[in-house]
């Protein structure tokens, strides 16, 4: 299952109690209703400030702020005019930016590892492969595991692991050292990599909401320890503390496993090192 970056927005300052979705009835250059706002019981002071997001229509990705909120009437002005987006759908946050909450998500995202598996098609007599092409395999220690593969037929794949491998990096650039393969085709790289930054509000992430969710609330408030005066830090600093150790629970269940390398007694370079599966 994936997930949006609206929808990880949305949830997240849901979770936060400074979120409010909702849709634009009659709108104006610098005004709009929100029937699920009359009445709301909130207090006129509520929205005030708060930070509008267009979410579909021309005007998506529209930005503005709330100069007032009206609860008799549901009337939400604005601080500036914009060109009317029509009866549209739209997010309203009151403690960070649409921008500023993207930045936690993603800083979140680059938190969260998952494996993968990366095809290298094995040429004849050769030791060597550059990893260059994959530009987010930065440390050697990200490579779990090295098989061989065997068969031309997808579901009908055999898989050997290496008896020797090592990812020697010079001055950060990565190469596979391998045996040479003189049946298999195909060398399997399995590793672990961050989950991938979201640019547009539909660009999507396999990593678990609940898992992302934390770790952009330790996020939202580290920078709003930052933002707010000394008198807000020991409360910020408190529910940090509190979404650190969520996201830390969730990162046993979901962070990979690691796969212990030591030096193999028999292997051909026995300077290097060699993968051993307990």
């Amino acid at each position: 299952m994936t997930n949006t970056l609206a929808t990880i927005r949305q949830e997240l300052g849901k979770d936060l109690n400074e979120c409010h979705t909702g849709t634009m009835a009659s709108p104006s250059t610098t005004a709009f209703i929100d029937e699920e706002l009359i009445d709301s019981g909130e207090s006129d002071a509520r929205w005030e400030g708060a930070w509008v997001i267009v979410t579909s229509g021309d005007q998506a990705g529209t930005v503005r702020r709330v100069k007032t909120y009206d609860q008799d009437t549901g009337l939400i002005t604005l601080s500036r005019s914009w060109t009317s987006p029509g009866d549209a759908t739209y997010e309203m946050h009151t403690l960070l930016s649409p921008a500023d909450m993207q930045r936690a998500i993603n800083a979140a995202l680059a938190k969260c590892l998952y494996v993968t598996r990366e095809d290298i098609t094995v040429v004849a007599s050769q030791r060597q492969y550059a990893l260059t092409d994959y530009d987010w395999l930065t440390e050697p220690a990200q490579v779990r595991q090295v098989e061989a593969r065997y068969g031309d037929t997808a579901g009908q794949y055999r898989y050997r692991p290496i008896d020797w491998w090592a990812v020697p990096s010079d001055e950060g650039v990565l190469t596979l050292d391998v045996e040479p393969q003189s049946t298999a085709t195909t060398l399997v790289l399995e590793a672990v990599r961050t989950y991938a930054a979201l640019d547009e509000d539909d660009d999507a992430t396999a990593c678990p909401l609940e898992w992302v969710k934390a770790g952009a609330e330790m996020e939202v408030f580290e920078f709003l320890r930052r933002r707010d005066p000394a008198v807000d830090a020991s409360r910020w600093n408190e529910q940090k503390a509190e979404a650190a150790l969520r996201f830390f629970e969730l990162s046993r269940r979901y962070q990979p496993r690691w796969i212990p390398r030591v030096q193999h007694p028999l292997a051909p370079h026995r300077t290097s090192l060699s993968t051993v599966v307990y």
